[in-house]
């Protein structure tokens, strides 16, 4: 017996608080960290600001605000233009924070940036201001007339005044936009989806991790019957004393990961990789009812998370899709006839064909990663 697929390609192109800790920050007091603050009001970019949370966020608090963050920015819901660079990063800070080595090992550096800032701050101040006290006591050491001395000590006066202002408006400046991000994140837990990358957070100071540049992993695949999912779907269930098989033709212009799920026991028994231009043949099949979902793209990134879990994702041109109509399911089973044993196997057609015999639909991402 044979049947044949298509399946058709749609045409795709916290409130933020402050952490003013009264424990010890990690390696470092949290006194020290306060006074960097108020001296400097820093506002450098890291992955707490990125997922919108303080730096004294539990882990429940991390995930849900990955989650929140996620969803938000997930390429097949925010078409914006630059939701896809949001994601990555989003992705970058979440697998940072949730491991708690790492986690450690980016606060000491974090912190040890500040620290770092801090101390050329109060070396700055005390050189000039041991600069500007050598210069008055040699002005004064010096034969000048007191209407001279008076007239060069009113001119360093003016001068230390001028820098004062100068430092007070900046800081002010600081300070302003601070408040007005504070009072933004206040109003809403969101972010505006057509805001961009460099108005939201600014770039991540020297220290952090830089996240991973999305272009290393152009034109990346995956080899032929590789098994992505299995840390999400379990491993794979083979019959040996089976000889069905499911050949796998994709004609497409994009890879896919194709799954079998069994309609009577819900589980997921096979996901297997299947490269553009390729054909696989899924052996081996335990007996049973299957449905197909595939999931189509390019450019795999093996670092993508689902669910918290590192398993991997296509960068660009993903889509979903399932057997429209549950008669058109994969019958495995094989059955005596008088002539012997019939044993099931069956075509599947990844692109378009002409006189194609089965329909598919789109699915979303959770259709395709529900158990």
């Amino acid at each position: 017996m044979g049947s044949f697929l298509f399946f058709t390609i749609p045409r795709d192109k916290t409130k933020s608080k402050i952490c003013r800790k009264t424990c010890l920050l990690r390696n470092n007091g949290c006194e020290d960290w306060v006074i960097l603050q108020k001296t400097q009001n820093m506002s450098i970019n890291t992955y707490y600001t990125i997922l919108g949370i303080t730096e004294c966020a539990t882990f429940e608090e991390i995930q849900k605000a990955y989650r929140q963050k996620a969803l938000l920015y997930h390429p097949d819901k925010n078409k914006s233009d630059n939701a896809h660079d949001i994601f990555i990063k989003i992705q970058k800070a979440y697998e940072v924070l949730s491991d708690p080595e790492r986690r450690s090992k980016y606060d000491n550096d974090l912190n040890s940036y500040r620290q770092n800032i801090f101390n050329s701050i109060n070396t700055d101040k005390t050189n000039r201001g041991k600069s500007d006290i050598e210069n008055i006591q040699k002005q004064k050491k010096s034969p000048i007339n007191k209407r001279s001395y008076k007239r060069e000590k009113t001119s360093i006066n003016s001068k230390n005044i001028l820098i004062f202002i100068c430092i007070s408006i900046i800081t002010i400046y600081i300070a302003y936009h601070a408040n007005l991000f504070n009072i933004n994140n206040h109003n809403t837990d969101t972010i505006n989806p057509t805001q961009k990358i460099d108005d939201y957070v600014e770039e991540v100071a020297p220290i952090v991790e830089e996240v991973e540049d999305s272009n290393i992993y152009k034109n990346n695949h995956l080899m032929n019957g590789d098994s992505p999912f299995t840390e999400y779907f379990g491993i794979n269930s083979y019959d040996d004393s089976q000889d069905n098989y499911i050949t796998v033709n994709n004609g497409s212009d994009q890879d896919a990961v194709v799954i079998l799920k069994n309609i009577t026991s819900k589980k997921i028994i096979r996901n297997v990789y299947i490269n553009k231009h390729t054909s696989y043949d899924i052996r081996n099949i335990p007996e049973g009812i299957y449905e197909m979902k595939c999931v189509y793209g390019n450019d795999w990134n093996p670092n993508l998370l689902f669910n918290g879990m590192k398993l991997g994702m296509f960068q660009s041109n993903v889509h979903y899709s399932s057997q429209a109509n549950y008669k058109d399911y994969f019958n495995m089973f094989s059955e005596r006839t008088e002539n012997g044993i019939s044993i099931p196997y069956y075509e599947v057609t990844l692109h378009k064909v002409s006189n194609g015999n089965m329909r598919t639909k789109k699915i979303n991402q959770s259709d395709f990663f529900e158990k």
